[in-house]
């Protein structure tokens, strides 16, 4: 696959991201382990879904098995049997379907990891990351309903706000506002599954000693 399909803008900005990821500290582990950036994957891969491209699907999958590693770990999720599936069929629609999961469950595991994190930046820093796959999703979501993306768009900024502020507070208003962070990511995590409920994987993809996991923050 050519490397030059991922030379974009948004591949500079998601490069951004992973360098401050990186600058931080350990950063998103799983990230680091691909050699690209995961929303210029990403993006390649709707287009060979729409192109019904499926070699050029397949060789861009497999830079991603470090993310679906920890989806199925995770959330019990088998990202890549779905999408092995689709190709296997030759079927595009099922295959855009499952590229579209894999940035859902990508942007959840982006913010299980901020809410994890006691570092504001590195936690912003992760927010952020978690909007380019939202920015993917967001055509979709607007053809369906262009106001809940507007307030999608809203729940971000406050997002990145409650994550990074740095303004003083007690112990007692930090534990508020993590707990308003979690909320309102919980709010953005079900908008967009309410907006897009193909996002839910078939249950044939979910492990059954797992599957308890799967709705993630909602589930919190």
């Amino acid at each position: 696959m050519p490397r030059q399909i991922f030379h974009s803008p948004a591949c500079k900005r998601a490069l951004a991201l992973t360098a401050a990821l990186l600058a931080l500290g350990q950063g998103v582990d799983y990230r680091q382990q691909i050699k690209i950036p995961p929303d210029e994957i990403f993006s390649g891969m709707l287009r060979f879904a729409e192109e019904k491209n499926f070699t050029a699907l397949q060789t861009a999958s497999q830079l991603l098995t470090p993310l679906y590693q920890v989806v199925k770990k995770d959330f019990g999720v088998d990202l890549a049997a779905s999408l092995e599936s689709g190709i296997g069929t030759r079927d595009g629609p099922k295959t855009k379907q499952t590229v579209q999961q894999i940035i859902f469950y990508d942007l959840k595991a982006l913010f299980a990891l901020a809410l994890a994190e006691s570092d504001r930046p590195r936690s912003l820093t992760y927010l952020k990351t978690a909007f380019f796959d939202y920015s993917l999703l967001a055509p979709e979501i607007q053809k369906k309903n262009f106001t809940q993306d507007q307030l999608l768009r809203k729940l971000f900024q406050k997002s990145f706000y409650l994550a990074g502020s740095n303004n003083p507070y007690s112990e007692e208003q930090l534990t508020v506002q993590r707990k308003e962070l979690e909320a309102n990511l919980r709010q953005l995590e079900d908008l967009i599954l309410k907006t897009l409920p193909q996002l839910n994987p078939a249950p044939a993809t979910v492990s059954k000693s797992e599957g308890s996991e799967l709705q993630g923050l909602s589930n919190k």
